[in-house]
């Protein structure tokens, strides 16, 4: 392992509780003991937090629901473009805006690949495009 990938382990056990850092920057391991409790409370605070969340995701579940009644959705939210072309710039430039996920579905990889590359080197965490295409009858 090089040294940063070291030095960005040994701070990374160090947060979780696991390694203890004396005078001389020598670094100790706790007891595996120890160690095991806490692995299980960080665990459990994740857990106790991803619970609270659910509550939201029904609410969310609800919303998205009642959007898809017939009449939900209001005229002002769809956006009507004229041509491919229209479209494609369209999503371009939606897909800049994007800072965590691009999900997106190209008929062609070649309209889609590089509206993701962009995204990527503007700072969005993660982008996946898949290719559909039509089976002749």
């Amino acid at each position: 392992m090089s040294r940063p990938a070291v030095d960005s382990a040994v701070e990374r056990l160090c947060q979780l509780g696991l390694l203890e850092v004396a005078e001389g920057n020598e670094v100790f391991a706790i007891p595996p003991e120890v160690a095991i409790d806490r692995l299980t409370d960080l665990r459990l605070q994740r857990l106790h937090r991803e619970l609270r969340g659910a509550p939201q995701s029904h609410r969310l579940v609800g919303e998205l629901r009642a959007a898809q009644r017939p009449g939900a959705l209001s005229t002002a939210s769809i956006e009507r473009r004229r041509d491919a072309t229209a479209v494609r710039e369209r999503i371009d430039r939606l897909t800049l805006l994007a800072r965590r996920e691009i999900l997106s579905v190209q008929p062609s990889a070649e309209h889609g690949h590089s509206a993701l590359l962009r995204a990527l080197r503007a700072g969005c965490a993660g982008c996946a495009c898949a290719r559909w295409w039509r089976a002749s009858p």
